[in-house]
């Protein structure tokens, strides 16, 4: 699959913003919003705005360059501190009766729903930082800055020369993960000649008493001529002039190396070819006394229609990433060997993935497909099969899975103790802690649910609702009595007050023999489950309560007990198709910080995952 090429050479003409302009944009000391047409990107969990502590684009790189010369040399291999927003899926088994039936999540997990994460969070001072102001320390004298640092004002003796300026460039160079950076340029009323500005970016070597665009390393557009240049007074094309009360936009897309600009909204076209590697900073240009400027990093809504520019490109380079030639794919239509093995192992990772999350019915199937064609004596026969839905120990650890999703927990352990009694101890007990603590959540849902039979059934006889509390008041030794009809008050009662006792009593036991365990998320955990009896119908509560008490809770401890099952033989807790898809996500994300503009827009997990 290519990164690139493929893309078109300019995007549509046809945008245009009905959002009214704002020209106060959010001081610095507020937090600064991460642009919409960010989001686009598959990098955006890396990027922060230049206000928060961050490293450099160049400085990821160079790690993560290193890091990838240790890979290569065999070297052991430090983690690089950044975050993989690819590893956060936890997909959980099912088994063949509640594949289709359960209200939990089906594996993809759902936009907007949070998913346990896998891998422990990056800290705070990684990511990319987006420039947000222009920097203090990066503009002419001649340049007032507001507070906010985002508004210039040419304070010098107007500047005849025409080879000098007054130039400024931002804090911080804009990061090739972007995919695509934009950002828009108020010309204010001020002065006669307001509009002798020169908009666009360079590298780190522009010289503060130069114009972007006429010193090498810059690009810029030119109002007092209406032409671009990059680098030299030569001009690189005509556009159209611009003066005071416009607003220029300039974009950058590192997925074809190009750049672009806008006015007042309106698309003007691709410029430049080839932009170089180098980090690169947006930069504005002054020459007489009272031009101003105020620059829109994002803090506000855009003039252009910069989102849907985004989502284009992003969707081209997909396309493009899906229907592109892969570089041995001539080789697979060439020799029919070549692709039955492909096919053989692509079968294989289906299987692996249906039988790692147990589901039995569709891998069931998928097999007997697979069946009837030649590639099923690529399935690796040197053992037990351990994708065969008819294996004995696969059928005791879907069993197993079933029971905890269905609150079932006494079977659950007894299945654990029986055939998988290292998975108990896994995590250092908290395993078995866990489930314990789900059992006494499931006792506290039958109380709560056998309470609300007692007061249905008052409320159908007219009662007051004097038995009901009556029930939450009693602490006798009282079970059922074996008459069983729910219908009647009396044997409801009888119900209730059995499945309260039961409650209560398995409460004290557990705490009794955690008692003396200091663990701080044993006693966490601990107190957010006793808790859980202050409510009268926890599983309908908001919040951490409802959360815990509700199917979720279940789906995701069903996933951490398959994980323990699978550690405790030896197998990898991850399928073969999910460490697929997770290595592809890690390798764009190098690919992004490395500087590959068109890996922003290679997002795996929003096209495979969440569309």
């Amino acid at each position: 699959m290519s990164l690139s090429a493929g893309a078109p050479s300019h995007p549509p003409f046809t945008y245009s913003t009905s959002t009214p302009h704002v020209s106060t944009a959010a001081t610095h000391g507020q937090a600064f919003p991460l642009p919409r047409y960010l989001e686009y990107s598959a990098l955006r969990d890396l990027l922060h705005p230049d206000d928060t502590p961050a490293v450099t684009p160049a400085a990821v790189r160079s790690t993560a360059a290193a890091s990838l010369s240790r890979v290569q040399s065999h070297a052991p291999v430090r983690p690089i501190p950044i975050p993989y927003p690819y590893l956060r899926s936890s997909l959980t088994p099912v088994d063949s009766e509640s594949e289709g039936n359960t209200p939990s999540p089906s594996p993809p997990p759902r936009r907007g729903t949070s998913v346990p994460v896998t891998i422990a969070p990056a800290p705070s001072t990684s990511g990319l930082r987006i420039p947000t102001r222009w920097g203090e320390q990066s503009k002419s004298s001649q340049l007032t800055l507001s507070a906010d640092g985002c508004e210039l004002t040419f304070c010098g003796a107007s500047l005849a020369d025409r080879d000098t300026a007054a130039s400024a460039r931002t804090a911080c160079p804009i990061p090739r993960a972007c995919g695509i950076y934009y950002f828009e340029v108020e010309i204010l009323e001020r002065g006669a000649k307001g509009k002798s500005v020169s908009i666009g970016f360079s590298t780190e070597k522009l010289r503060m008493s130069r114009m972007p665009g006429w010193e090498p390393y810059s690009w810029a557009y030119y109002g007092d001529d209406g032409r671009v240049y990059s680098g030299q007074k030569e001009a690189y094309t005509f556009v159209e002039e611009f003066q005071s009360g416009d607003v220029i936009g300039c974009g950058i897309d590192f997925s074809q190396n190009r750049a672009f600009y806008t006015k007042n909204g309106t698309f003007l076209g691709m410029f430049f070819e080839g932009l170089p590697a180098d980090d690169l900073y947006p930069a504005i240009g002054l020459r007489h006394p009272h031009e101003s400027i105020r620059v829109n990093f994002g803090s506000v809504p855009f003039h252009y229609a910069i989102a849907d520019h985004a989502r284009t490109q992003r969707d081209t380079i997909w396309e493009h990433i899906m229907h592109g030639p892969a570089e041995d794919e001539a080789g697979d239509r060439e020799s029919g060997v070549e692709g039955a093995a492909t096919r053989a192992t692509l079968q294989r990772l289906v299987m692996s993935y249906l039988s790692h999350h147990g589901y039995v019915s569709t891998l069931r199937n998928f097999r007997t497909q697979c069946a009837d064609e030649s590639s099923r004596h690529s399935v690796d026969e040197r053992g037990p099969d351990p994708t065969d839905p008819e294996s004995p120990d696969f059928q005791r650890r879907v069993a197993i899975l079933h029971a905890v999703r269905e609150g079932n927990i006494d079977v659950a352990l007894d299945g654990l103790r029986a055939y998988y009694p290292h998975a108990l101890g896994a995590q250092s007990g908290l395993l078995l802690f866990r489930l314990r603590c789900r059992k006494f959540v499931e006792l506290v849902l039958k109380a709560s649910e056998a309470l609300r039979r007692v007061k249905d059934v008052e409320k159908a006889q007219g009662g007051s609702g004097a038995a009901s509390e009556a029930v939450m008041a009693s602490d006798e030794d009282v079970y059922a009595t074996g008459k069983g009809e729910d219908a009647d008050g009396e044997g409801a009662m009888d119900t209730a007050k059995a499945a309260l006792h039961l409650t209560l009593s398995y409460g004290q036991e557990l705490e009794a023999e955690y008692k003396t365990d200091a663990r701080p998320e044993i006693r966490v955990h601990l107190r957010r489950t006793f808790g859980m009896v202050a409510y009268d119908d926890p599983e309908h509560e908001d919040g951490e309560m409802g959360a815990m008490a509700g199917q979720e809770a279940r789906v995701e401890l069903t996933g951490e007990v398959n994980q323990a099952i699978l550690e405790s033989q030896g197998r990898p807790v991850h399928s073969s198709l999910e460490t697929l898809f997770r290595q592809t996500g890690a390798c764009v994300v190098q690919l992004g910080v490395l500087g590959v503009g068109a890996a922003a827009y290679a997002d795996v997990r929003q096209e495979f995952l969440e569309t």
